[in-house]
């Protein structure tokens, strides 16, 4: 027999319905909101007051740091099952960043991204 082979499109509807899954199922948006908080806490251990001298030897610091940047990742990739469950911008009426709350997490996440600018850290 012939052998079949599946295209691109197949493994791509199929990342696809897996994404939709994700995002309707309802523990998602409970785990994302949990992951929220738990990131706002660990912003709030920051103490900006701290002089720069500390921070480089701060233990602390470093592994609140190296927490918020996992935390970053995660949103990235709940990000981007979003926009591929949802659809970007031009898939339809209900498309992800035809919403507000969407431009504004996107947007948060972008920023959370510049935590991995090493020249941005030395500010």
């Amino acid at each position: 027999p012939a052998r079949q082979t599946r295209g691109k499109a197949y493994y791509l509807c199929s990342m696809r319905r897996i994404c939709i899954f994700l995002v309707d199922w309802p523990a998602f948006n409970h785990l994302v909101l949990a992951l929220v908080l738990i990131n706002g806490v660990l912003v709030a251990m920051i103490d900006p007051l701290e002089s720069y001298a500390t921070v480089a030897t701060s233990q602390r610091h470093q592994d609140l740091t190296l927490s918020i940047q996992a935390f970053n990742i995660l949103f990235v990739l709940e990000l981007f099952v979003s926009l591929v469950a949802h659809g970007a911008l031009y898939a339809g009426p209900h498309s992800h960043l035809r919403d507000n709350w969407h431009k504004c997490d996107m947007l948060i996440v972008v920023l959370g991204l510049l935590d991995f600018i090493p020249a941005l850290n030395s500010l």
